[in-house]
């Protein structure tokens, strides 16, 4: 509300300059137009106070409701890792105390599982820094760096660097290591190039240096503190393996758990399995969920059809308060056409200044605000953080709308004043004032 008063406050005295320079640039109609609103500004004002509001409750509403969409979803895909995840074990045998497992290719032999990629995770490693004893703890991640690429759910905002890029480092040398930025180069101070000692809780060590940065990583929460990403093979080649998660992209009209069973009857052992569609499907049915839409659905359309109620009434109001000054314009020898020049002009500046002033100020609120909305259902309701989403193919929606109602408006409009009589324009004109 401020903003838009403020832009009131000074209405006058803008559309007074543009007076003067029409004076010189402008045609008759549009000069005389934009003098009639610098001469009555609030007669003006109160259809682009009724746009602007309107149009940026409106456009603020579907942002709101198409980033918190979009969070929802996120915040499942990030859990979840990719489309679907299936937590496996293998053989382990107790006089080797070893593990094997099936190769993970073979998950392609399933036909609904189009990629999948290894996710190992071990909350018991740390590392010192080199002239250092005390002993950091870490979560390390490991991972297949050409396959992880391949299959893993991941935004564009989780890193300064790209995934493929990561994944890269990776796969270039084995003992190259992706760091999150907070703690190692943050509060840590650490470089590219640094060398890092991980130990595994056990008396074995690997020795790594730093190749990337980080912020996010899907299924890592910042509650769980510090992480590294490092390649898998280069560490089950000196520790041997242990069960790990696979992450699949499959196909969406089959459910991770139809899969399970599938991949038992090829041997493998998944013990669980989550399917982030069915996930996503199921929170679209949540009370909670659905309130908010809701009303943040029937914000939107109360917007919609304010602004075309208030241009009806504005449209209707406006052209019999012009009567008597228009019927003058024409006695004096304005034609039918200029007549229609200037009602279409200052109605055509006033709308455009309203639609522009109303979407931007939608937009720049819901960029300014929506980030405090977020909602915190959960202990990790914060990650991944908003991305904010303008709502554009709604907004749109408003446009298309309200260019239909002033397609029609306009030439009733001009219908009505070609078949203006002077006279009666003038007698109307002194009745009502």
């Amino acid at each position: 509300f401020a903003i838009i008063l403020l832009f009131v406050r000074f209405f006058q005295g803008m559309v007074a300059v543009l007076a003067v320079l029409g004076n010189i640039f402008l045609g008759v109609s549009m000069h005389l137009g934009l003098r009639q609103i610098a001469r009555e500004p609030r007669q003006f004002t109160r259809l682009i106070f009724l746009l602007v509001l309107t149009l940026a409750i409106g456009s603020f509403s579907a942002s709101m409701a198409a980033t918190m969409d979009r969070n929802f979803d996120d915040r499942v895909y990030h859990s979840v890792g990719s489309q679907a995840d299936f937590l496996e074990i293998g053989d382990y045998d107790e006089e080797t105390q070893e593990w094997s497992f099936l190769p993970v290719e073979r998950h392609l032999e399933v036909p609904q599982i189009l990629s999948v990629a290894r996710l190992w995770e071990n909350e018991d490693t740390g590392f010192r820094r080199p002239g250092e004893a005390l002993r950091v703890g870490v979560k390390t991640y490991g991972v297949d760096p050409l396959d992880f690429a391949q299959t893993v759910w991941w935004r564009d905002d989780f890193s300064p660097w790209p995934l493929n890029s990561l994944m890269n480092q990776l796969a270039l040398d084995e003992q190259a290591l992706i760091a999150s930025r907070e703690k190692f180069q943050g509060e840590l101070n650490l470089s590219l190039g640094d060398p890092l000692r991980i130990d595994f809780g056990t008396p074995q060590t690997l020795e790594f240096f730093i190749a990337g940065w980080t912020d996010l990583f899907p299924t890592h929460y910042p509650e769980d503190g510090p992480f590294v990403i490092v390649n898998l093979d280069y560490v089950e080649r000196s520790l041997g393996q242990t069960p790990w998660t696979v992450l699949a992209h499959t196909d969406p009209d089959v459910h991770a758990l139809e899969l399970r069973q599938t991949l038992l009857l090829k041997r493998f052992k998944p013990l669980d399995a989550r399917d982030a569609r069915a996930e996503i499907a199921a929170a679209r049915d949540d009370a909670t969920r659905v309130g908010i839409f809701g009303i943040l659905s029937i914000g939107f359309l109360i917007a919609a059809v304010l602004t075309i109620m208030g241009f009806l009434m504005y449209s209707y109001m406006s052209f019999r308060r012009r009567m008597q000054q228009l019927g003058i314009l024409r006695a004096m020898g304005l034609s039918v056409r200029q007549l229609v020049g200037i009602y279409a002009f200052e109605n055509g500046f006033l709308i455009l200044l309203g639609v522009v002033l109303g979407t931007a100020l939608g937009v720049l609120t819901g960029n300014l605000f929506i980030p405090f909305l977020q909602l915190s259902v959960d202990q990790f309701g914060d990650t991944p953080p908003f991305v904010i989403i303008t709502a554009w193919a709604d907004v749109l929606k408003i446009y298309i709308l309200f260019g239909a109602v002033v397609a029609v408006a306009f030439p009733v409009s001009a219908w009505l004043l070609s078949k203006i009589r002077i006279n009666e324009a003038v007698k109307f004109g002194e009745e009502q004032g």
